[in-house]
């Protein structure tokens, strides 16, 4: 194959969730490891200090364990408002944006006029019917595969992508 041509714009909402994902691959799983820690040390520091403050061991854990508790219902909250927003401002851009015209070549990927060479695309990834260009691991070019070509599946797109990165 020497050519894929796609118009491809996704909704709102498969924008937010490849941001989410990218977001959450960026990251890795490390903020989430050291929140574990620090949530243990945490404890261990209510648990050392509640002689010095006349408080019982169990009250000290259970108010350090309550305030945990607290923080991550808050986070949940805050990232749910988030997600909410951010798909209302990008519902409110989606009606003025053109619909952007993607060609891949074994040159590179050219995106309204301008050439991307495949040395800097990093892969090809998928979540929830949209297939991710990874520019970088937290930047993407999104497309919905069902704006394939007919007869193209994410997966025949993604060996003809990587075929082409090894030219």
């Amino acid at each position: 194959m020497t050519e894929v041509r796609i118009e491809s714009q996704p909704e709102p909402a498969e924008r937010v969730a490849a941001m989410v994902y990218l977001g959450r691959r960026a990251s890795a799983g490390l903020p989430r490891n050291l929140l574990s820690l620090a949530q243990l040390v945490g404890i261990v520091c209510a648990v050392a200090v509640s002689p010095f403050l006349e408080v019982t061991t169990p009250a000290a854990m259970l108010t350090a364990i309550a305030a945990l508790i607290g923080r991550d219902l808050t986070h949940h909250a805050a990232a749910w408002v988030s997600r909410r927003r951010i798909t209302a401002q990008f519902a409110a851009s989606h009606r003025f944006r053109p619909v952007p015209q993607f060609r891949l070549t074994e040159a590179g990927l050219w995106i309204e006029g301008s050439q991307m060479p495949w040395a800097a695309i990093s892969g090809v990834s998928h979540v929830k019917g949209l297939t991710l260009i990874d520019i970088s691991p937290s930047e993407a070019l999104i497309l919905r595969d069902s704006d394939l070509p007919a007869g193209m599946t994410a997966e025949s797109l993604a060996l003809q992508i990587a075929a082409w990165r090894q030219v």
